[in-house]
């Protein structure tokens, strides 16, 4: 079961987007805690950034952090532009995901999310730097 939604302000994120939108939002929120969990990061702290909401794991230099947001139509996750995670979901899975140039996966509304995919990604953003640090 998914954790309720704590902090005000991602609830009210999350009531800003069209009723559609928000449903698969939600769905992927759900994706990456259990990711989160499943990958052992520790606690996750669930935020608003830029008025969409953010995870990022509270013990530092573990992860980077993802938001959930909404592209046009499309429902999207976030990643900082700045680290390689998007190339990396590229070589990964290629033709199976849409991408955002070094930024963003994308779904349209009415399209099936791959939990598998997602859980993946949301584990390689939430332990990012522990990955690039390596083993030690």
């Amino acid at each position: 079961m998914v954790r309720e939604i704590d902090e005000p302000e991602v609830r009210e994120a999350f009531e800003a987007f069209p009723a559609p939108v928000r449903a698969r939002l939600l769905e992927l929120r759900g994706l990456v805690l259990e990711a989160a969990a499943e990958a052992g990061v520790g606690a996750v702290r669930e935020t608003s950034k830029w008025g969409q909401p953010s995870y990022l794991p509270v013990k530092p230099r573990v992860g980077s952090t993802l938001r959930l947001g909404q592209v046009g139509e499309d429902v999207a996750m976030f990643f900082h532009c700045q680290t390689t995670l998007v190339e990396e979901f590229r070589v990964t899975w290629g033709d199976r995901l849409r991408y955002q140039g070094r930024r963003a996966l994308l779904w349209r509304v009415d399209e099936a999310i791959p939990a598998d995919v997602v859980k993946a990604c949301a584990t390689a953003a939430l332990r990012y730097h522990v990955r690039r640090r390596g083993p030690g």
